[in-house]
């Protein structure tokens, strides 16, 4: 069984916490059990009535469009029920600005109540029949933009985007081109995506990078050229991607060669 901690400890012990509701009214052989060739001690085992699950764990937000978006992982122990819903809340300045509620299944939310360019925290809680967990850690303080694209400059690491060969693609801070991040590619295939509704009036997409990088609609590769800026290592390109004004699609940052590449900064811009 999976024991985890209560968040009790007294000198040199810990207590823990396992969920045997799966097996409410049957006759088992409970066994403890020592892993390691170490010794272990245990004392004092009780089984409780069903309680609050733990808060859920790994919380990450992002914005775009004027919401913020949060994702997070359900929580390990349940309480010794099954999890009903999850209360999402963003805050600003210790203080609860918008709520939102989702079913058990659901591992996402996006709240609608914040403002553009305010920033925020969002933390998570599971509920089950006995109640709700605490909060979850909060997330990284974000600032809520309007624009098409989270995270375009990859300062909350890969938050809102989906990453191929994660051993091979990630965000660095020792190459940017604004603000402290970057995100880079290192072998062919690696990819960064988000799914996107392109903008009707700002269709052309600009980004900074530097050399071999491709971006998608999909599957279909987008013709990119210079716009005439550079600075440092740093060159921005535009691609066109008025055919799908309006449209929803998932947009690909690849790699197309085994060579490091570096982008930042991407914004769908009006045409000329």
């Amino acid at each position: 069984m999976t024991s985890v901690k209560t968040g009790r400890a007294e000198g040199i012990w810990t207590q823990y916490k396992a969920d045997f509701s799966a097996y409410a009214g049957k006759t088992i052989q409970l066994v403890i059990n020592n892993p390691a060739v170490v010794s272990t001690y245990f004392d004092d085992l009780a089984f409780e009535p069903v309680m609050v699950p733990d808060a859920p764990t790994a919380a990450v937000a992002y914005s775009k469009l004027g919401s913020g978006t949060v994702t997070w992982a359900q929580p390990v122990f349940t309480g010794g029920s099954p999890i009903t819903g999850y209360t999402v809340t963003a805050w600003q300045n210790g203080k609860a600005s918008d709520q939102t509620e989702v079913g058990a299944g659901t591992l996402t939310a996006t709240l609608t109540g914040v403002k553009t360019g305010s920033s925020y925290t969002f933390t998570v809680a599971a509920n089950n029949k006995t109640g709700r967990s605490a909060e979850s850690a909060p997330t990284a303080l974000i600032q809520v933009i309007s624009g098409a694209i989270s995270n375009p400059g990859f300062e909350y690491g890969a938050a809102g985007w989906d990453l191929t060969f994660v051993n091979w693609s990630g965000v660095t801070n020792t190459q940017s081109h604004g603000g402290s991040n970057s995100a880079y590619t290192r072998q062919s295939g690696s990819k960064f995506t988000q799914t996107v509704t392109v903008p009707a009036e700002t269709p052309i997409l600009t980004y900074w990078a530097g050399s071999g990088t491709v971006v998608q609609a999909g599957n279909t590769a987008m013709t990119s050229v210079k716009t005439g800026r550079a600075e440092g290592i740093w060159t921005q390109y535009k691609a066109d991607f008025s055919a799908y004004a309006g449209k929803t699609i998932q947009l690909v940052i690849n790699n197309p060669a085994v060579v490091s590449t570096y982008f930042d900064d991407l914004a769908f811009v009006a045409k000329e």
